[in-house]
């Protein structure tokens, strides 16, 4: 991830100063908030998605949501 990067920059070169530790926090709170995000997010894009009243890809082999009452 570019945000580890930035955080062993921070740690290990002189351009930010003599203060590299906020850089370095900020960028493992930055880095930790996407990695939980990310996957609710994707979930609530996918759940939008099947939810859409688009055409369903037929035939369907197996519909997961429909048969056990569908999310919420």
């Amino acid at each position: 991830m570019p945000l580890m990067g930035v955080c062993l920059s921070a740690l290990f070169l002189s351009a930010f100063g003599s203060f590299p530790f906020p850089f370095m926090r900020l960028s493992i709170a930055t880095a930790s908030f996407i990695m939980v995000v990310a996957p609710i997010a994707t979930h609530a894009l996918a759940n939008a998605a099947y939810r859409a009243s688009t055409p369903k890809p037929e035939p369907l082999i197996y519909d997961a949501i429909k048969e056990e009452g569908g999310g919420s």
